[in-house]
């Protein structure tokens, strides 16, 4: 079963590597946005299983967009993490009232793939 995942982030580097990695999975249909404000509309429109949000993003943060994609988002409601170089901005009482986990960056090519596959069959399991 192919589930989908949004990727949203303002680098290039890591939604091209969202894309190639996760769709090599073949059990991931990969989404991406470049900002929040694209991907609240991404995500209003196709429904995605999980959604992967960088917190730091010119605009609308990742953490103001994971709010809104909530609220926003009645009677749906998808697995979500941060992806971001600045874990340290997410204090432990955040994340706890946020119940989301996260992939902090810079990655390497060859662990990002497995790791963000890993976290996501943690997000939704088959």
């Amino acid at each position: 079963m192919t589930r989908t995942v949004l990727v949203i982030d303002d680098a290039p580097e890591v939604l091209a590597l969202a894309q190639i990695f996760l769709k090599a999975t073949g059990l991931w249909r990969v989404l991406t946005a470049p900002n929040g404000e694209a991907g609240l509309a991404i995500a209003a429109q196709e429904k995605p299983d999980v959604v992967l949000i960088d917190v730091r993003m010119p605009g609308l943060d990742g953490i103001s967009t994971l709010r809104l994609l909530r609220s926003q988002s009645p009677g749906w409601s998808p697995a979500a993490a941060f992806v971001t170089a600045s874990p340290e901005d997410l204090g432990p009482d955040l994340l706890e009232s946020l119940r989301v986990p996260v992939i902090s960056k810079p990655f390497r090519a060859a662990t990002f793939g497995p790791q963000v596959a890993a976290l996501l069959s943690q997000l939704v399991p088959s």
